[in-house]
């Protein structure tokens, strides 16, 4: 019985194999052509850069879109295989020899789970690294060829419970250089004491950031109360209190989607240092994010779920039926994941909720649809 049962799971595998890869390679080609493609060449003509590097920037931005369409190549290849299984009549074999359907699903969660890990890895690993150096290849050639990174334009605020301590504004920044800069530092005891510095450049270094060729400000004179009071003029000034590193900056210039779990838990960090609200649209947001990071890999399983009763329906047999029911599953869930989050972020939701709902949600009715098709 048991080598009866292995025969089966390499059975049911082999059929899974051809319709995996092309669900995966149908969706990749569509998305990076409808996407990626398009936006490249956009930025190719608007900036007249060489059209030499249209493949670099295909080659870097395709690890998402392959990631991407790991799950909806599972759904695919399980609805189409299982269908062919069962349209030759050998599900039904198997059920009549005592086989329920949960044993039949057993090899398509073990590969579920196998690419869920992937798709983990995949997306805390080679994803950020392709955005990444995407990123970089567009600022380098933007920018003639520098080496830094270019985050563009800076506007930090911090907050401590609910008040501004300061605000840093920078028109251009690269690397670990802001230039024409201008920080705002408020006093919480004593705001006849808050201080406004106009540098021309401000560079990290170490755990400070150094300020040259500045002016200072007191935004009222403590005397007299004007406005508008130089204080000095000086080449260079280290600020030590200023709480923010360009890494930390590069982050916060980022989709919060797009960062690793480590970075959203450091981001994370900051607000709850900085007296953010834990309420606040902000830390629910990267909260919201943090939890999907952990629920989207699962998205293999779940796709694997309710694929299996829906492709032994009795009308179920044709392969462009297949791919029809993929595309609807997946435009469900992935609504279903736009809505959850955006209640996530929101607070209409918790977070935690918001991430992991839409997997509940279709694992159930797959759940309750394998039920119903058991007793059949």
């Amino acid at each position: 019985m048991f080598s009866s049962l292995r025969k089966v799971d390499k059975l049911i595998l082999s059929e899974l194999y051809a319709p995996f890869f092309f669900g995966v390679g149908m969706f990749s080609m569509l998305t990076i052509v409808v996407v990626v493609l398009q936006e490249s060449l956009k930025f190719i003509i608007k900036y007249n850069v060489p059209s030499g590097v249209l493949l670099k920037m295909l080659i870097y931005a395709a690890p998402q879109f392959v990631i991407l369409s790991i799950p909806m190549g599972v759904l695919l290849g399980v609805l189409i295989s299982m269908g062919k299984l069962n349209s030759e009549l050998q599900v039904t074999a198997l059920r009549a020899c005592g086989v329920s359907l949960y044993r039949v699903l057993a090899p398509y969660f073990i590969a579920g789970a196998f690419l869920s890990g992937l798709t983990f890895l995949g997306n805390e690993t080679v994803v950020p690294w392709g955005l990444e150096s995407l990123r970089n290849l567009k600022n380098s050639l933007l920018s003639g060829g520098a080496s830094g990174v270019k985050m563009g334009a800076i506007n930090q605020p911090k907050y401590e419970d609910g008040v501004l301590r300061w605000l840093l504004v920078a028109d251009d920044s690269e690397g670990s250089k802001l230039y024409n800069v201008i920080l705002l530092q408020r006093d919480p005891d004593d705001h006849t004491r808050d201080q406004l510095i106009i540098a021309d450049e401000a560079e990290w270094e170490g755990s400070t950031w150094i300020f040259r060729r500045l002016q200072t400000y007191y935004l009222s004179n403590p005397d007299t109360g004007e406005a508008g009071m130089v204080t000095g003029s000086m080449a260079e000034m280290r600020i030590g209190n200023l709480d923010i590193s360009p890494e930390s900056l590069r982050m916060r210039k980022q989709d919060v989607e797009n960062l690793r779990i480590v970075q959203l838990m450091r981001l994370l960090n900051e607000e709850k240092a900085a007296g953010a609200d834990p309420n606040g649209k902000q830390v629910l947001d990267i909260r919201t994010k943090l939890y999907s990071k952990y629920a989207i890999p699962f998205t293999p399983l779940v796709f694997i779920i309710i694929a299996v009763p829906l492709s032994i329906l009795p009308q179920r047999s044709s392969t462009s039926m297949g791919m029809g029911l993929a595309l609807l599953i997946v435009m469900v869930y992935y609504v279903l994941l736009s809505v959850c989050q955006k209640m996530g972020a929101s607070g209409v939701l918790p977070p935690l909720l918001g991430a992991w709902l839409p997997n509940l949600l279709i694992s159930s009715v797959g759940l309750f649809l394998m039920q119903r098709r058991e007793r059949n």
